[in-house]
């Protein structure tokens, strides 16, 4: 068995350098041409099961990379929700919250 994870191209959060999860956001100009070309390189596959997360991003993404595909949505892949950390800049929150934020730093999987 091969298993492909892949992740979702860019959005507007990733490129202002912000935290987010469960905010729902579209792909950029640059996630779609991302998200094309994994699909080209995965052109030649052919993929039994297909899923992905509730997510446009993730649903774009997947939609980019297997045109034809019959994708199942499972929410369990979603992304994580970052609280009051949610669309802030990870500046502001060093700032706001410099103990938190460190503890982050030293144990981000937790």
């Amino acid at each position: 068995m091969r298993l492909f994870l892949v992740r979702h191209g860019q959005t507007s959060a990733n490129e202002s350098g912000v935290f987010y999860g469960r905010t729902d956001l579209p792909l950029t100009e640059k996630g779609i041409a991302q998200s094309t070309h994994v699909g080209r390189c995965l052109a030649d596959v052919t993929f039994k099961t297909l899923f992905t997360s509730q997510l446009q991003r993730a649903q774009q993404t997947a939609k980019l990379i297997v045109p034809k595909g019959d994708f199942q949505v499972d929410s369990r892949l979603n992304e994580l929700d970052f609280g009051t950390w949610e669309m802030c800049h990870y500046s502001a929150i060093a700032q706001n919250e410099p103990v938190a934020w460190q503890n982050w730093l030293d144990d981000w999987q937790n």
